[in-house]
């Protein structure tokens, strides 16, 4: 895939990576920059048709148990400081939630004033930068790549049955957030709700895309959100859950358009499309 992703920095001590798939939205804010996952149980319906129940599952590599989050706040230590930085080049790989999926919405600051979210996880991601990838296969770091296989090529409204085309995009299903850790700053760890568990190195060996031939120890965590059941729409190029995302915006929006994908088989190994229906939406706070 050309050049490992990430930027390399002398003199750190660690390399913090978190992967993250699924049904959420990328909230920017300068106090408190986060991912929501939306939470769906039991099922819903959508334009008639069950939405199955979305859990967020987080899974600490290598060899880690995968851990439900229920709702719990999940937060990265030592804390960084800030938003993360996304570049451009990542940002036109969203899809933004808002109307006519052109331009981002506002999330409703209840949300997140109270600090509980009852239909979601908050993954807070202070400092560190972002980037839009491509996942072929959950949990599995040579999964993660640059190479986007996914097209948004059009709008569906599930509530009048009806179908827009647009110009075809290239369109993430993975965000990658990446954060150097000094020596002074302690042992990585992650926290989620009230208990916090220590990070376990990844050897260079196993590190896949993410390998970086910097000296650091590096530290991996992947965050799922998508139905482990299967899809509930037989039509897996469109991507009804996405509808479920505008629960979140603090504007009322009467049409809730929903993508029309286009995907490929992003290699040959026989193992079918890639997860991650519920592609990552991109709302302003």
């Amino acid at each position: 895939m050309g050049e490992p992703l990430g930027n390399r920095d002398e003199g750190v001590k660690a390399n913090l990576w978190v992967i993250m798939t699924g049904l959420g939205v990328l909230v920017e804010s300068a106090t408190d920059p986060a991912v929501l996952m939306k939470r769906v149980v039991p099922p819903k319906k959508v334009g008639g048709k069950d939405v199955l129940p979305h859990e967020p599952t987080l899974v600490l590599k290598p060899g880690g148990i995968p851990m439900l989050v229920r709702g719990r706040e999940i937060e990265f230590l030592p804390k960084g400081a800030g938003s993360p930085e996304l570049k451009d080049e990542y940002r036109k790989l969203l899809i933004p939630v808002g109307k006519d999926l052109a331009s981002p919405s506002k999330v409703r600051i209840g949300i997140l004033d109270n600090g509980i979210l009852t239909e979601g996880t908050k993954v807070v991601l202070a400092g560190g930068s972002l980037e839009a990838v491509h996942v072929d296969e959950n949990y599995l770091l040579d999964k993660v790549s640059q190479n986007i296989s996914i097209s948004l090529v059009g709008l569906f409204d599930p509530d009048q049955d009806h179908r827009t085309q647009v110009e075809k995009k290239a369109a993430a299903n993975g965000l990658l957030y990446r954060r150097q850790i000094m020596p002074a700053d302690g042992q990585p760890s992650v926290r989620i709700g009230n208990e916090e568990f220590q990070l376990v190195p990844v050897a260079k060996e196993a590190m896949g895309n993410l390998r970086e031939n910097d000296g650091n120890t590096d530290y991996v965590v992947w965050i799922v959100n998508v139905a482990s059941e299967g899809f509930s729409d037989p039509d897996p190029d469109l991507d009804r859950d996405f509808y479920l995302l505008y629960d979140w915006l603090e504007e009322e929006i009467e049409v809730r358009y929903v993508p029309i994908t286009e995907r490929k088989r992003a290699d040959d190994t026989g193992q079918g499309d890639p997860p991650g229906q519920c592609m990552y939406g991109h709302a302003i706070y």
